[in-house]
């Protein structure tokens, strides 16, 4: 866990949007409980002042009074596991190479249709 936070400490992140009370997002079993209400928030990170990736994160019910505002200036999880009131247990990620949506070129600044690698990490505390 370590190494995926200490890869992500010069991203900056700029809001996109912030929603409440979702669905949960679609997980694989075992990745958390996944009938929790969550909140969104989507962000492009930046590095060199070059958007890096597109980021759609989702907070449990539970997480979401302490994190949604405390991650405005730095990516989430750098944040997160920054908290004392919060205690990473485990982590994983799930990297696949994927045609980006149609929103994530213009974004990224990157050609229609360019391979991206495509992130999936399930964070629990």
């Amino acid at each position: 866990m370590e190494q995926l936070i200490e890869s992500l400490k010069d991203n900056v992140p700029r809001r996109l949007t912030i929603d409440r009370d979702m669905a949960p997002p679609n997980l694989a079993e075992g990745d958390a409980i996944r009938r929790q209400a969550t909140s969104s928030c989507g962000s492009v990170q930046y590095r060199n002042e070059e958007p890096y990736s597109v980021v759609n994160l989702h907070l449990s019910a539970r997480g979401v009074s302490i994190s949604i505002r405390a991650v405005h200036g730095a990516a989430a999880l750098v944040t997160i596991d920054a908290m004392d009131e919060i205690t990473l247990l485990e982590a994983h990620q799930t990297l696949t190479i994927a045609v980006p949506n149609l929103r994530s070129p213009i974004l990224l600044k990157i050609s229609i249709g360019a391979p991206t690698v495509e992130a999936h990490c399930v964070v629990i505390d």
